[in-house]
């Protein structure tokens, strides 16, 4: 089923080697690559690439959605977990070739549908009693494969909360303890014997989450089921779990930790950053540090400048269209939303740019108050302009992106601005006029980041002075 593994991963104190060169490097093959990349990771949160639901037929059809309008089916035919995992396969190469360097499984997938409250579907690659179920496996292993070829990393979730009560919850503590550790000793003797070491492990997503059904999966107790995690692994693979934000959670936990894991889905920059100087003071700088799930790209920039990695969450909604988590899943980069993040990705690792999306209804028109039509920007120099976003449908809730004005004389004037549903959260955007022969023609923009290298600086000083943010 495997060939060995033509892709390694391994840690160097607080960065991340691959085939034994620190990531994006020249002698990782990323000559043009950010300095900030140096050791890190970009990633895409695919938690679901594997996903298939047990109750599928039963609910999540079209005529039986569940909470009245959520299915899985596709525009041209019901759902099926082999084309969703073989559409993803196609796309890694895609994804690599453009800069990216890890995606994410979970066995347990994540949030399907961007409703919150119950998890009525059974997503999971356990039996109730911890065997493993042969479909799973068997789409887990060509991912595997698929990723190894096309030389990325991939992070192997274990648990994810409000799913892990489909394993059978136990009576007492010992018995309850010991169908976890089978669990957890079939999944990571699995990817031991796939002869794969592209391979990073989670144990839990946000393990002080307060959801789970288990008790040793619970913050008190995760670190037993970290010991039992690394006696599986014995040393293989690098181990870590995730956690909402920087923890109170046992000291063993950290020590435990091979890189930390954070998730702070807030879209903030600040909040980003205060997060991240958090968790370098918890490890002393000694270990690396994923951002797991951001939904901006703002927060991108924050991450890499402050020595983390990141990984970005696109939830979208259940069309096939939107997002890279919400069932089924288009993996195709063919909206705004997507092609945005792999954009900056690209720029920022040297690669080669990803192609528009031919059909871009995400893009908002925008108003520019402070210059009319047929106005040189010459004229304007460095005036302060507001951006007024009309029917604009946020992509993700603190979705942010660069404004690009096409003018007469070329492209010429760049705008950073926000779609957030938090006006607060939207910085101030300002002009920079260099060209005396550009015209503002009115009406005619897109989203990019055509530049790419977002100063940090310029959205904390946002942060603190509301009264200038926009609208």
């Amino acid at each position: 089923m495997f060939a060995g593994s033509r892709t390694t991963i391994e840690i160097s104190g607080p960065d991340f080697t691959v085939n034994g060169h620190l990531t994006y490097t020249p002698e990782a093959g990323f000559r043009d690559a950010d300095p900030h990349l140096r050791g890190k990771l970009l990633m895409l949160k695919t938690a679901n690439c594997i996903f298939d639901d047990a109750r599928y037929g039963e609910w999540a059809t079209k005529a039986n959605p569940y909470f009245g309008y959520v299915h899985w089916e596709y525009p041209d035919g019901p759902w099926n977990p082999n084309r969703h995992t073989d559409e993803f396969i196609a796309a890694l190469p895609t994804y690599r070739q453009l800069g990216l360097t890890m995606v994410y499984v979970n066995l347990m997938g994540n949030q399907p549908t961007g409703r919150g409250g119950s998890h009525p579907w059974i997503n999971s690659a356990y039996t109730p009693t911890g065997d493993l179920k042969g479909p799973y496996m068997d789409r887990l292993s060509r991912v595997l494969e698929a990723a190894d070829e096309a030389g990325m990393v991939i992070m192997i979730g274990l648990f994810y909360p409000q799913q892990d009560q489909n394993i059978m919850v136990q009576d007492t503590v010992d018995k309850d303890d010991a169908l976890i550790r089978k669990c957890i000793t079939n999944a990571v003797q699995f990817l031991v014997d796939s002869g794969k070491r592209n391979i990073l492990i989670e144990l839990g997503n946000e393990s002080n989450h307060p959801l789970y059904e288990h008790w040793i999966l619970r913050a008190s107790r995760v670190h037993l089921a970290m010991d039992m995690v690394r006696e599986a692994s014995n040393g293989v693979f690098p181990i870590s779990t995730g956690t909402f934000e920087v923890a109170e959670l046992p000291d063993e936990l950290y020590e435990q930790m091979d890189f930390l894991i954070l998730n702070t889905p807030s879209g903030d920059p600040q909040r980003v950053k205060d997060q991240l100087d958090k968790a370098h003071q918890r490890t002393g700088g000694t270990k690396p540090i994923l951002l797991k799930e951001d939904t901006s790209i703002f927060c991108m920039m924050t991450c890499l400048e402050q020595g983390a990695s990141f990984a970005l969450f696109h939830q979208g909604v259940n069309n096939y269209r939107e997002g890279f988590q919400s069932i089924p899943v288009n993996w195709e980069i063919n909206t705004v939303g997507k092609w945005q993040y792999f954009n900056q990705v690209a720029r920022l690792t040297g690669s080669a740019l990803p192609a528009r999306p031919k059909d871009l209804p995400d893009v908002p028109p925008i108003k520019l108050i402070g210059i009319e039509d047929g106005q040189k920007l010459s004229d304007v120099g460095e005036l302060s302009v507001r951006a007024e976003l009309y029917q604009a449908r946020p992509i993700e809730c603190h979705d942010t992106a660069a404004i690009e004005i096409r003018t007469a004389g070329g492209v010429a004037a760049r705008l950073l601005g926000s779609h957030s549903i938090d006006p607060q959260a939207r910085p101030r955007i300002f002009i920079d006029a260099t060209e005396d022969s550009a015209v503002w023609q009115g009406g005619t923009v897109t989203i990019d980041y055509t530049e790419g290298r977002l100063p940090m600086s310029a959205f904390c000083k946002v942060a603190q002075r509301q009264e200038e943010t926009t609208i």
